[in-house]
């Protein structure tokens, strides 16, 4: 039973959405993200950050396992901080399973969590009709 200390005082807004929402999202949709990190390090911390932002995650410590986990998984995009990124993305269109997943190089300019952020959103927002 819970104490009279421990009990809200005001309403419950667990149930109302609080906004941030776009009339293109889908209800219990999370964009399924494949992380391709060979640093433990940066992989642990790029996926709690895209977990604390809702992401799905999906982790790979190298090319050859993330090729095996996209054909089982089929991610929404692949973000790509591996040694040689191009023979990765080479393999990648090599396959036809895994030829039309978007892939995300990590470069120095969207080394940071907040750019690297952007851009995965940049790419996973869908394109307006021209």
């Amino acid at each position: 039973m819970v104490s009279e200390d421990e009990r809200r005082h005001t309403r419950d807004r667990r149930r109302f959405a609080r906004g941030g929402r776009r009339e293109y999202d889908r209800d219990g949709y999370s964009p399924l993200i494949l992380v391709v990190d060979e640093d433990l390090q940066n992989a642990a911390r790029s996926e709690a950050i895209l977990a604390a932002l809702k992401f799905a995650v999906a982790p790979a410590r190298s090319a050859t396992e993330a090729l095996a986990v996209m054909r089982a998984l089929r991610p929404n995009l692949v973000v790509v901080c591996v040694a040689d990124p191009d023979a990765f993305i080479a393999e990648m269109q090599h396959h036809e399973v895994t030829r039309s997943v978007p892939a995300l190089v990590v470069t120095p300019e969207i080394a940071s969590p907040e750019s690297l952020i952007q851009a995965i959103r940049d790419m996973l927002r869908p394109r307006a009709a021209v």
